[in-house]
């Protein structure tokens, strides 16, 4: 397990806890939380860790692009978790040039 107030870049409201594997027949390292919906691969526990950072910005592009009237069940119970570690609306200016192609 990986215990972390911290994502790349994306520094979080408090500490969230990932599941930490290798798998050694693949040479794959994966970092994940299911029920965030974030999961981190690579060859390397850097290569994952990066990874599980752009899984991150995907999902709160994606919840800034999206309204909430659009989200289906599963989307809305992610998002509502996700709100608990992070705050989108602080995020949406950093995604505005994004958000607006």
């Amino acid at each position: 397990m990986y215990l972390t107030d911290r994502i790349g870049r994306f520094e979080l409201k408090t500490s969230v806890i990932f599941n930490v594997s290798y798998d050694a027949q693949e040479g794959l390292w994966c970092i994940g939380n299911e029920e965030l919906a974030l999961g981190g691969y690579g060859s390397s526990y850097q290569e994952a860790l990066l990874d599980l950072e752009s899984s991150l910005e995907s999902l709160i592009i994606g919840f800034l692009s999206i309204p909430d009237e659009k989200l289906n069940d599963k989307s809305k119970g992610i998002k509502s978790k996700l709100l608990k570690y992070l705050d989108l609306e602080q995020l949406r200016n950093s995604y505005d040039l994004v958000l607006k192609t």
